[in-house]
């Protein structure tokens, strides 16, 4: 399974551009892009919302 990596995990890059917001994923999905989730390139967060995921 995918594992959440939280903004310290990897530093919080404030230079990173933030191309994902509002995902939603369930557990069945293959691929993080089958996630549901707001338009690309198109947020309302700051960098110390960020996270990544770790397959």
């Amino acid at each position: 399974g995918g594992m959440a990596l939280y903004c310290t995990a990897f530093g919080c890059n404030m230079d990173l551009q933030i191309i994902l917001d509002d995902v939603e994923c369930y557990g069945n999905e293959s691929s993080i892009y089958d996630c549901p989730h707001s338009p690309w390139n198109t947020n309302n967060c700051v960098h110390s919302e960020d996270i990544g995921v770790r397959c």
